[in-house]
């Protein structure tokens, strides 16, 4: 019988209930602790790419059932104050070529049934949550945590994966290396929704929504490119997310804040979308409640995601600007590392726990730290620009695969037929751990 680790996890958002349900699977004891209520997740849409949706499926979550979704099928590229057409991309034969069609969800929708399938009947041990429980200190190396009510907590494994704010990053480098430290970017996004009934029964939006069910629209400004807004349906096409990105220079009140949210309305949205179309005005100005401005956040690589006993990952780890889509996509797929590193362990004295975490935890170093120092230098470069020719000399610095895309149009196809699963059972092949 495989061993049985415990296993604590810090954070109970996408990235971590994604790593509970994999461990969990893989015959852990897992309990994660969230320092929210954890009863309203905030949030609109969300892109479920091929390598983020090869992961759930893998996990026991077959997201075309367990998910009010809609089909992401193209791109439709428009100029936003003439709505005059730029380009198309189609996605509608993903589903012949990777296995997958690129889907969407509702964030709140995506995070409900990823607590049922971590919770509920099913394979393993159902996973406790515990809300309203926040870490103050990190112990890598002696597998413990400090509440912050002052409790001390110890386990086999440690997975922080409790956002771009969390402190453990600095807890698993070496002593003498800093830690590059969480920066403000010049992207700031408002986000929004509304239903898709209230646009299609409205004669000045309705034509907004010609493009067909479906294709996620891009209404960008020109010539500087540095708006657009952007809409996707979601929850059976029955919601419009929305999502104004915006390249602003930093202010210093950003960067004391640290560039996360900051309050903002329908007027401030108006305001910064002003020579958009008049639809598109009117869009804005009956949107449902705005989010917080979002001002995005980013950080150099780490060099390595482990220390001992404890692993960072998604936002803890490797927080992404959301140009490529691939913040949440990321940290599904360190869940999905994790949860085939940590598979059929063998059985092994409790003095030897400590070794086999780190050597594991080795592994998934080795595997993500390139993956995501290519995931964040590509999404630094804005929409509508070369991603590839622009970064390709830092991502190639981190990232020795000969696989990379060679040209623009290459790279979300690159990204999406990545299975992190099959990478993981590669490396642990390699490391002699598999039979």
């Amino acid at each position: 019988m495989p061993c049985r680790l415990q296993v604590l996890i810090a954070g109970g958002g996408i990235g971590g209930l994604a790593c509970a349900i994999a461990l969990r699977r893989a015959g852990h004891s897992v309990t994660v602790l969230e320092k929210s209520s954890l009863s309203h997740e905030i949030g609109q849409g969300i892109t479920c790419a091929p390598n983020g949706s090869k992961v759930l499926d893998r996990l026991g979550f077959d997201i075309s059932k367990q998910l009010p979704l809609a089909d992401y099928m193209g791109t439709h590229v428009v100029k936003a104050d003439n709505l005059e057409i730029l380009s198309w991309q189609d996605y509608s034969n993903l589903n012949e070529r990777l296995g997958f069609r690129v889907k969407t969800a509702y964030r709140p929708d995506l995070h409900a049934a990823l607590v049922e399938l971590a919770t509920g009947a099913g394979e393993g041990e159902a996973v406790i949550i515990k809300t309203k429980t926040g870490v103050a200190e990190w112990n890598a190396e002696a597998g413990s945590l400090v509440l912050e009510d002052g409790a001390v907590l110890t386990a086999d494994l440690i997975i922080a994966a409790d956002g771009v704010k969390s402190q453990a990053a600095k807890h698993i480098l070496e002593p003498h290396l800093t830690c590059p430290s969480i920066d403000s970017s010049s992207t700031i996004v408002y986000r929004f929704t509304l239903p898709t009934a209230k646009i299609k029964n409205d004669p000045e939006m309705s034509h907004l929504l010609d493009a067909g069910d479906g294709i996620c629209t891009f209404n960008v400004s020109t010539p500087r490119m540095d708006r657009w807004l952007v809409r996707y349906y979601c929850r059976n096409n029955e919601i419009c997310n929305f999502a104004l990105y915006a390249l602003e220079s930093r202010s210093e009140t950003d960067l004391q804040e640290n560039g996360l949210r900051f309050k903002t309305d329908r007027s401030s949205l108006v305001k910064a979308m002003q020579g958009f179309h008049p639809s598109l005005l009117k869009v804005a100005s009956l949107a449902d409640d705005v989010l917080p401005l979002w001002r995005c956040t980013t950080r150099e690589p780490l060099e390595r995601l482990h220390r001992g006993r404890m692993a960072v990952i998604g936002d803890a780890a490797h927080p992404l600007l959301p140009h490529q889509g691939l913040g949440a996509v990321s940290a599904i797929e360190d869940a999905g590392a994790l949860g085939a590193l940590f598979s059929n362990l063998p059985l092994h004295s409790s003095q030897d726990t400590g070794r086999l975490v780190s050597e594991r935890l080795e592994l998934f170093s080795q595997l993500r730290v390139p993956r995501v120092a290519a995931y964040k230098f590509y999404s630094d470069t804005p929409f509508f620009r070369d991603a590839v020719q622009e970064q390709g000399q830092k991502v190639m610095k981190w990232y020795k695969g000969e696989d990379l895309p060679a040209r623009a149009e290459d790279l979300r196809p690159w990204s999406m037929a990545y299975d992190v699963v099959e990478d993981a059972e590669r490396k642990m092949a390699e490391a002699g751990f598999l039979e």
